[in-house]
């Protein structure tokens, strides 16, 4: 498959997941999201086999913990913070990395032009 048809195939699937989550309110607010992961806990498994219906009753599956929308926006900004602080701090030692990097770059061809200069003798 051409690479341009593979992006759209993996960019159209990527969309159509994100509609369907939202359509089934997993973006929303903790209470919807439960109700939808209740619905999909009654409903999937015997809408895809509907033989199985009878049994959905009998399966264990787990409950879900959905976390709080306050909770995740502070996880999400604690990270986002992290970044920022590291991106910064990695600019703020770019000067000094790149001395010290030029540093040990013109230590090794010296090193190597030496060398080339006068070879060792060999014994025969």
């Amino acid at each position: 498959m051409r690479p341009l048809t593979k992006t759209i195939l993996k960019v159209g699937t990527a969309l159509v997941a994100l509609e369907t989550t939202v359509r089934m309110g997993v973006w929303s607010d903790s209470a919807t999201a439960a109700a939808g992961y209740e619905d999909y806990r009654r409903s999937a498994i015997g809408t895809v086999v509907p033989r199985v219906k009878p049994y959905m009753d009998k399966v264990q599956l787990p409950e879900l913990n959905v976390p709080k929308v306050n909770c995740l926006a502070y996880f999400l900004t604690q990270k986002w913070n992290q970044g920022v602080i590291w991106t910064f701090s990695s600019l703020a030692r770019l000067p000094s990395k790149t001395v010290e990097l030029a540093n040990k770059a013109r230590t090794a061809i010296a090193g190597a032009v030496d060398g080339q200069t006068s070879p060792p003798k060999q014994e025969v």
